[in-house]
């Protein structure tokens, strides 16, 4: 009776069952792995068997596998008469391709006579994600492995460890390592602070392909090209010999060139103004990262504003004399009011100015005046124009007809506030913290009680996505 062809479910728990930790096997693991992401990919249920093709490489992987038992690793770290150990270091090289990545270390041990002997110590392979990644993205995640292999070495070897030194063929992660200058994608910048955390840039080199163990890890081998290949069991040659032997490092650091894809482009996410001349009062606001902050300065430089014009008072009408200082009062709520009105008028005038130009042009006049607010047409085209607008104390306020709701004043007829404008930022984050870092629709109920932010919804996703208490 023939056997039936081996379903999805049943190579996975052969390979499974393969019992490597420390990593002597993976390159002829790796084949079998990248056979089920294959199948995976090609939608293939747990217990559908596998066409054609596919079972041809699995019936060569698999009659491979009884050939491991002619794998001899010697698991001393230290040979019986090395020796008194003068220096220990540990080196790990990483490498990628399409199909995986991965990372090998070896301990290095030098006596007192300047012999070497090198030890496989420990290593491990990952496939490539389904989704298609670049080969420098895939380089830089082996090289976090490699610092992965470090940390856990050092953690759990009884051997004191003078110095871990890393080697990589791709100069693309040296540049990223060394880089001091350039900001870069959050996907290559986290794992360059990962790699940071464990390592300096000094401790990276470069090594020619054709001497990286790792390529083996991270493409594979099969049975018998395992059990014929020493470097990877003890180590590329130049290891074996002194440091004057081993491949040199370029002396100058590489540089990321301006084209490179990983490099974050600045983007002003939050502009002010269309044009590019930013006023100075803007470039003050920018300055500030807290509302109730820049309205104290405001109120600050208002209560100065009008202390300099009672004295210009004082002495054109010759009553102005030197007075004691009495010490400074704080600010007080009032002062704080007209300074967020202030605000507010400010950033009406530069980001509505065609809108207050029609409401006053059409005879739409303040509250206190009139005794109402006064409706007043706006073009189509205008970010506001389904607010309808109205004016209230020189004020651009949201219109409607809630003029008779038993609510505060404010809170039917709210302040509008352009969006992306740097004050609207600041007073949705503002309410979002007050609010005890609640969600988007809690918060801007808040906000609605006194300002109407244009597109407030797209500005606090922003903060909210940003917000490291939220992440936590």
């Amino acid at each position: 009776m023939k056997d039936k062809p081996p379903t999805r479910r049943g190579i996975l728990s052969i390979v499974s069952s393969v019992y490597d930790p420390l990593g002597f096997v993976s390159p002829f693991v790796l084949p079998a792995k990248m056979l089920l992401q294959e199948l995976c990919r090609k939608n293939l249920g747990w217990d559908d068997r596998i066409d054609v093709d596919s079972l041809g490489r699995w019936k060569t992987w698999q009659d491979e596998l009884p050939r491991l038992e002619e794998l001899n690793v010697c698991r001393c770290f230290k040979p019986k008469h090395f020796g008194q150990v003068v220096s220990s270091q540990l080196h790990h090289f990483s490498d990628a391709s399409q199909g995986g990545y991965g990372a090998v270390s070896y301990l290095r041990l030098t006596n007192q006579e300047n012999d070497v002997h090198c030890s496989f110590v420990n290593s491990k392979s990952r496939l490539a994600p389904l989704k298609k990644t670049t080969i420098p993205r895939l380089e830089l995640s082996a090289a976090v492995v490699a610092t992965r292999l470090d940390i856990m070495i050092r953690k759990e070897i009884d051997i004191p460890i003078d110095a871990s030194l890393f080697w990589t063929d791709s100069t693309c992660v040296l540049g990223y390592i060394s880089n001091v200058n350039k900001r870069f994608q959050t996907f290559v910048a986290n794992r360059v602070a990962k790699i940071r955390e464990v390592s300096s840039p000094s401790h990276w080199r470069h090594i020619p392909t054709r001497f990286n163990p790792a390529d083996d890890a991270s493409r594979g081998l099969s049975a018998d090209e395992l059990i014929k290949n020493r470097r990877w069991l003890f180590g590329p040659d130049f290891l074996w010999k002194s440091e004057t032997h081993w491949p040199s490092s370029p002396k100058e650091p590489i540089q990321i060139l301006d084209e490179d894809p990983e490099i974050k482009r600045e983007v002003q996410t939050f502009s002010t103004a269309t044009n590019t001349d930013e006023s100075p009062i803007d470039r003050i606001f920018k300055r500030f990262s807290s509302w109730e902050r820049l309205i104290k300065f405001v109120a600050w430089m208002l209560r100065y504003q009008d202390n300099l014009q009672k004295a210009r008072l004082r002495r054109r009408n010759g009553t102005f004399q030197q007075r004691k200082h009495s010490g400074i009062e704080p600010i007080n709520v009032d002062e704080k009011i007209i300074a967020e009105r202030k605000i507010v008028k400010y950033v009406q005038d530069m980001s509505f100015c065609e809108e207050l130009s029609g409401l006053y042009k059409s005879g739409a006049t303040d509250a206190h005046t009139q005794g109402q607010i006064r409706t007043c047409p706006i073009k189509k085209s205008s970010p506001i124009y389904k607010l309808d607008p109205k004016l209230e104390e020189g004020l651009l306020c949201v219109g409607g007809r809630l003029r008779n709701a038993p609510i505060p004043m404010e809170t039917k007829h709210p302040l509008i506030l352009p969006k992306n404008h740097h004050t609207s930022i600041l007073i949705a984050r503002h309410y979002h913290i007050i609010s005890g870092h609640s969600g988007l629709e809690h918060v801007l109920s808040l906000i609605r009680e006194k300002f109407w932010i244009v597109g407030t919804r797209a500005t606090l996703r922003r903060i909210l996505d940003r917000c490291v208490n939220c992440r936590r």
